[in-house]
């Protein structure tokens, strides 16, 4: 009985010191933030009343965005919130987000993220040594030296995704060309990284949906109770179960073709020529020297491969969707074509003639202008100094993407398609860090110039194969939360073969 007191008493001795010291870091935290401007705040519920009776996570993002209208004006730009007794210091001044980016105090991701663990738990979600060390041994896999001998192999797969579109798509039919894409982008993500064709489009075993579905469940217990509190209980509720099961999948696909891989290249140390510098040796060495099950192998790598290749299938089918939508724009990046590479699909550009495609180069970055990730969240392990502000330790740091994608103090066209935005006269007149689609600093993603390659390669090659048109208007869209924003009512369009001038003698 004795034993059991001075247990309990223990734990109430803990609880008490933890409710003191969230206590006295609240006071400081307010004290610090007092002129930082938000709603005024409950006693322990902060501010989740604003959210009150949110069914979706979109319906979650409006009733943000306007909180972010009322508090979060120029020229500061900057809003504060609780959740509960957690403080989210909200930053829309390109100026604060550079300091807060480039911070090592603000290096790590926020909880919020543990959440897409139960899917993968690599280079895109974890923190401290961890992520240092998963950074190094992939920076090298992400370079031209890298990007460029695939090249030839991105072009042969679209020109095989264009035979495919041929079977499946009658001319003048509307289809949804991001689950068309989606496949293309999985054979080309695997073949570069892997040094195996997995032919997704083939055999369409449905990764793309299957990966939205899970980021889906994974963003509903982030924000549905009781999951919301606690990750540990997320972990082992239904629908966590259900996200871990679905996750096996990817985590199967990564070690069966591993596992091809590794045979491989014991037939290239007796002789047969291999591609020893792929992200699959790397990942192979790693799993044989730490001794790894399928699961943490699959899990390793999980977000490295949506990441190249679900968010590369979203910006390279909302490029087609929006050309579609603007006939003139896609009639400039046709003609771009013809002067690089002349009408014929079948000819595959070299890294310089890539270059020299500036007028779809800026197309690109419009797009992700308008579809980036809608925001970067932030762990502030000490203080940061904004000069009139300070952010303080242990809250979290908040950049809205989304919005200073969209400010009208910064863009001139903020919420039109405009690939203008960047010529370099446009350019020179916006401030530094006002368009951060892929953020910035020492976490920035690794992956920009394959998803770029990649998204150029396959649009030079559809365009020059098809005119696309459709009947959805860019003002009437409206958006689903994934990696990047997605397009609700699916990217609906219609192909029309183009007539190509003949060869001469031919």
């Amino acid at each position: 009985m004795l034993g059991f007191i001075i247990l309990v008493s223990i734990l109430l001795g803990i609880i008490c010191w933890k409710l003191v010291s969230l206590a006295v870091w609240a006071i400081r935290a307010a004290k610090i933030t007092a002129n930082i401007p938000g709603p005024k705040p409950l006693p322990f519920l902060g501010n989740l009343l604003e959210f009150g009776n949110t069914r979706t996570l979109e319906d979650g993002f409006k009733r943000f965005l306007k909180l972010y209208k009322t508090y979060c004006r120029p020229p500061d730009r900057i809003l504060k919130f609780w959740l509960g007794p957690k403080l989210v210091i909200i930053l829309g001044n390109p100026q604060h987000i550079e300091v807060v980016l480039s911070s090592e105090e603000a290096l790590n991701k926020d909880s919020l993220y543990k959440y897409m663990e139960l899917m993968s738990d690599g280079v895109l979600s974890q923190n401290g040594d961890d992520w240092v060390q998963l950074r190094k041994l992939l920076n090298p896999f992400v370079t031209r030296k890298a990007i460029e001998p695939c090249l030839e192999s991105f072009h042969e797969k679209t020109v095989k995704l264009i035979k495919l579109l041929d079977n499946k798509i009658e001319n003048d039919q509307v289809f949804n060309i991001k689950h068309f894409i989606a496949r293309y982008t999985f054979d080309v993500f695997f073949v570069s990284n892997f040094g195996c064709d997995i032919n997704e489009m083939d055999v369409d075993r449905g990764l793309d949906r299957l990966f939205e579905r899970v980021v889906e469940l994974s963003f509903k217990m982030m924000t549905t109770f009781p999951t919301c509190l606690s990750f540990p209980y997320a972990k082992i509720s239904k629908l966590g179960r259900n996200i871990s099961s679905k996750s096996q999948v990817f985590w199967k696909l990564i070690y069966d073709v591993l596992q091809t891989r590794k045979k491989y290249k014991n037939l290239a140390d007796e002789g047969v020529t291999g591609n020893a510098t792929l992200y699959a040796d790397m990942l192979i060495k790693k799993a044989e020297k730490e001794n790894l099950s399928w699961v943490e192998i699959g899990k390793s790598a999980t977000d490295y491969v949506l990441a190249g290749s679900h968010s590369v299938s979203l910006m390279s089918s909302t490029i087609i969707l929006l050309l579609a939508m603007y006939p003139e724009h896609q009639e400039a990046v046709y003609q771009e074509q013809l002067e690089i590479l002349g009408d014929d699909p079948e000819v595959a550009p070299t890294w310089e003639q890539l270059s020299k495609m500036t007028y779809l180069t800026r197309v690109f970055k419009e797009v992700i202008r308008l579809m980036t990730a809608p925001f970067i969240i932030r762990d502030v392990d000490n203080d940061i100094n904004l000069g009139k502000f300070t952010i303080p330790k242990d809250s979290t740091a908040f950049i809205v993407l989304y919005s200073l994608h969209r400010d009208p103090t910064i863009w001139s066209h903020p919420e039109e398609f405009y690939p203008d935005h960047f010529l370099p006269e446009e350019k020179a007149k916006r401030p530094k860090n006002s368009y951060l689609p892929f953020s910035w600093g020492p976490r920035n993603c690794p992956g920009i110039l394959y998803a770029i390659t990649v998204t150029k390669i396959l649009v030079s090659t559809l365009i020059r194969k098809y005119s696309f048109n459709t009947d959805l208007k860019f003002e009437q869209l409206t958006y689903k939360f994934s990696i990047f924003f997605d397009i609700a009512q699916g990217h609906m369009v219609k192909k029309i073969p183009r007539n190509r001038t003949p060869v001469q003698g031919a």
